[in-house]
């Protein structure tokens, strides 16, 4: 057979077979068995599969959680207190001076004591009483016979007076140091007496009646 009659019969055939598979319903296309209904279009894109889920796996689960550590109870208990407990508390107020005065006694029972012996209702030396009750009415701001000078002055500053200069010793004019004829009186004596009259003056300054 002569090269050219070889050609055209290789021609014929080859394209007998594209015809075959451009009609034939059961042909192969791109290696997938199609039908004419389901061969996608030419200018279709092709088909794009997910992205590969590069995220890491999650941690498994413990079998049980592990106990809570004591020390870690104790911290939140602390925590967790109320918090008025944490609010400071209020300052205590300051406690009252101490008494001058022994225990048991006070200047008006130490007064009658030592000097009522002289100076009481049956006979009041120098008209004073010191045993009747109200003695505070009846000394601060109260002339004495004596220049008129106040039993217990009311100015300003410490207690002052005729009464208590004479505990403390004679006044020019006035008299012994009291009580006279017995010994004199100590000093806490002195001071629990002074504390009295400091009292005293307060009270008759605010109208106050005194036993």
């Amino acid at each position: 057979m002569r090269p050219r009659a070889v050609l055209a019969l290789a021609g014929g055939t080859l394209l007998g077979c594209v015809g075959s598979l451009e009609h034939e319903p059961s042909a192969y296309f791109g290696g997938v068995s199609v039908t004419d209904a389901g061969r996608p279009p030419a200018d279709a894109a092709p088909r794009m599969l997910p992205p590969e889920d590069r995220r890491p796996a999650p941690p498994a689960a413990p079998d049980a959680l592990a106990p809570w550590p004591p020390d870690a109870t104790a911290a939140w208990d602390a925590a967790a207190a109320p918090v008025a407990d944490a609010m400071p508390a209020p300052p205590l107020m300051p406690d009252a001076a101490p008494s001058a005065c022994a225990p048991g006694a006070d200047g008006v029972a130490l007064l009658a004591m030592r000097c009522g012996g002289c100076h009481n209702p049956m006979s009041a030396a120098k008209g004073l009483d010191l045993r009747s009750p109200g003695l505070g009415m009846r000394t601060v701001g109260v002339a004495s016979t004596c220049q008129g000078r106040p039993l217990v002055g009311t100015g300003p500053g410490a207690p002052s007076g005729h009464l208590l200069d004479k505990m403390e010793g004679p006044v020019p004019g006035c008299g012994n140091q009291m009580p006279f004829g017995g010994p004199a009186l100590s000093a806490q004596e002195k001071a629990c007496i002074r504390e009295w009259a400091a009292q005293a003056i307060a009270k008759v300054k605010g109208m106050e009646v005194l036993p």
